[in-house]
């Protein structure tokens, strides 16, 4: 923040999250278990961004700025050559779960006063379950349940159901404020069972991949 003859504030705050969680059966393993088989890849996050500037000025200017950018991998898999037997039910699960929140404020006073206050979200990355090219199952001894699932949830602030705010003030004989609220949501979800595997299942074969 700042006063004088002309005056100039800048708050900016970025952030990106782009950790990756993967579990996997390799190629070429051998699991045999009489249980239950879970291969799962989970990730839970809250993130907040604030950005805030201010000045005071005969002529002034502020500009706040705060994005958030998710590009994180949550990745379950079992891959080509792997061998599941003897198993009660097999699970691939990777599941993303997201609390987004970007927060901008900009103010200013003075004769002649602009600002500018912008939040923006992205909800991008890659959640992905599959089964490429293994065998699970026998076909005189097969498994129980198969579920392939792939989710990816992004929440909205509870308290008012967004995920971007933006709020600019200015006080003066000559005033210009300009205010922008953005999120986009657009990850990549993949739930499938890949050619040259085989499944050899006693109960149902879900696969399912939700956004």
């Amino acid at each position: 923040g700042s006063f004088a003859v002309v005056g100039v504030g800048a708050g900016v705050s970025l952030l990106t999250v782009s950790a990756p969680v993967i579990a996997s059966i390799g190629g070429n393993a051998t699991v045999d278990a009489l249980g239950k088989v879970a291969v799962q890849a989970t990730s839970d996050e809250s993130v907040t961004s604030y950005g805030i500037a201010g000045t005071g000025a005969l002529l002034a200017g502020a500009a706040a700025f705060s994005r958030i950018q998710n590009d994180s991998l949550q990745s379950a898999s079992i891959k080509p050559g792997a061998v599941v037997t003897n198993a009660a039910s097999v699970d691939v699960v990777a599941k993303h779960r997201a609390d987004l929140l970007a927060k901008s404020g900009s103010g200013g006073l003075g004769l002649a006063v602009g600002g500018i206050s912008a939040a923006l979200t992205v909800s991008a990355g890659r959640v992905e379950a599959f089964i490429d090219g293994a065998t699970i199952g026998e076909a005189d001894n097969k498994v129980g349940a198969v579920n392939v699932s792939a989710t990816s949830v992004i929440e909205n602030n509870p308290e008012d159901g967004r995920s971007a705010h933006a709020v600019g003030v200015a006080g003066g004989a000559l005033t210009q404020v300009g205010v922008s609220a953005t999120s986009t949501i657009n990850p990549e979800v993949i739930g499938a069972i890949g050619a040259g595997s085989n499944v050899y299942s006693s109960g149902a074969v879900n696969v399912v991949g939700q956004a």
